[in-house]
């Protein structure tokens, strides 16, 4: 009985370990945006900037495959996937020049067709975040910075192309937060700069229904950061969380791991064995099972970390 017991007791959430996964298909990338399994521009090793779609062929060893080209290639900005259409849409981020792409691009990925949206000029930040909401039909894009850091949210309609800014308080003004979808549709967002500079710590919800944003009560010592590796745990009851920089120009960069609980609002500091110090790394889907994979990144220096880890319960 006591086997049997011990056998079918669950997994400790919090007891987790990182192993590297093998990557191939395209070379390394900084601060792409990712939308699903998808990745889209991003920062090569020779600080050229990449305007490629990328799909996940499989996720271990994880293969990476182009699919799309978007007229602007781009990074630092944020994408979602509308999952209905089947077509990635990217906003704002730093083009070739290094400047504000103020634009935004949704790319068939059946057809490869691209569409520059009207009207996306201010929906175009660096360090946005995006989610599309299949439950509403709609995607969101919260923040980033224009010049002055963004607290905007908008709505986008894939029916028509249009962008619409929601009367939402919620979040202060910040760019490149940890940006994960819950189960219903909601857009979970922590963390991220703001003004100052401030590394944030507070933790946000968006509800898609009623399109009004509340704040989680947190406890614990969790340190701020900007662009993050994100992901959440089995049933979504964990928020992991960890990496990203700690400087406003990411010249420096951290190597830790954070646990949030979604019912209790406490933040664990995770003990495992960790990947190389990096920000501006993918956070993707990982394989079946998996916490999520955290590829590629960049170090203090704009350097590429040219690997990929998923993080495991044990």
């Amino acid at each position: 009985m006591f086997l049997a017991l011990l056998a079918c007791s669950p997994s400790d959430p919090l007891d987790v370990e990182w192993r590297q996964e093998e990557v191939s298909g395209v070379a390394g990338v900084i601060g792409a945006m990712t939308a699903g399994g998808h990745v889209v521009g991003g920062l090569r090793d020779d600080l050229t900037v990449s305007a490629g779609v990328l799909g996940m062929a499989t996720a271990s060893p994880l293969v990476l495959e182009t699919v799309a080209d978007a007229d602007v290639g781009r990074f630092c900005g944020c994408a979602l996937h509308d999952t209905t259409r089947d077509e990635v849409v990217v906003f704002g981020g730093r083009d070739g020049d290094f400047v504000r792409a103020a634009s935004a691009e949704r790319i068939d990925l059946g057809s490869g067709e691209v569409q520059t949206l009207t009207g996306a000029e201010d929906v175009g930040t660096i360090g946005c975040s995006a989610v599309f909401a299949e439950q509403v039909g709609y995607g969101y894009v919260f923040g980033g910075g224009r010049g002055p850091f963004s607290a905007d949210t908008w709505r986008y309609d894939p029916a028509d192309g249009t962008l619409l800014l929601l009367d939402a308080p919620g979040p202060s003004a910040r760019y490149d937060t940890a940006t994960v979808q819950l189960p219903d549709g909601d857009m979970l967002i922590a963390s991220g700069m703001g003004d100052g500079p401030t590394f944030h710590t507070d933790v946000w919800r968006f509800d898609v229904d009623t399109e009004t944003w509340s704040e989680l009560a947190t406890s614990g010592d969790f340190v701020g950061r900007r662009f993050p590796f994100a992901s959440l745990g089995p049933d979504a009851a964990f928020l992991y969380l960890g990496f990203g920089s700690d400087d406003p120009a990411g010249q420096s960069v951290l190597a830790d791991l954070w646990a949030l609980d979604l019912e209790t609002g406490a933040w664990s500091p995770l003990e495992t064995e960790l990947p190389r110090a990096r920000g501006f790394a993918l956070s993707l889907p990982g394989p079946e099972g998996s916490l999520g994979t955290m590829a590629y990144g960049g170090d203090g220096q704009l350097r590429l970390v040219d690997d990929a880890w998923t993080l495991w319960v044990r």
